[in-house]
């Protein structure tokens, strides 16, 4: 029974990552095709509400959305991303390859950047 319930859940998630990448699995931002990395996306942002609505305490994630998703027949709303781009997505509005620039890089240019315009005075002891 086990065995059966684990591949159950994985085709489950290649139906919906197949679906929503219009064939071969892959990140719609990077490109990734290692389907072990690859993730449902709420393009709205409400994943948090949605999983709660699917399951009230809030674990609806996982291989319930692959399941809500099809029995909804795959509505709009979705697209796959790798864990990567999903995660800055997620806190930063945008994944690096979408802005063109490392994060870490342009915080050191605007603490640069601060840094010449207001210099930290030196306190003498």
């Amino acid at each position: 029974m086990k065995r059966h319930g684990i591949r159950y859940r994985a085709r489950l998630k290649l139906l919906a990552l197949s679906h929503y990448s219009g064939g071969s699995p892959k990140c719609a931002c990077c490109g990734d095709t290692n389907s072990d990395f690859l993730t449902i996306d709420h393009m709205k942002n409400d994943g948090k509400a949605h999983r709660k609505q699917i399951d009230n305490n809030g674990s609806g994630g996982g291989w319930r959305i692959y399941l809500w998703l099809r029995k909804h027949n795959y509505p709009e709303g979705f697209q796959i991303l790798c864990l990567n781009c999903n995660f800055a997505r997620g806190h930063f509005g945008l994944c690096p390859h979408k802005r063109g620039f490392n994060l870490t890089d342009q915080r050191a240019k605007i603490y640069y950047i601060n840094s010449r315009r207001n210099p930290i005075p030196h306190v003498a002891k």
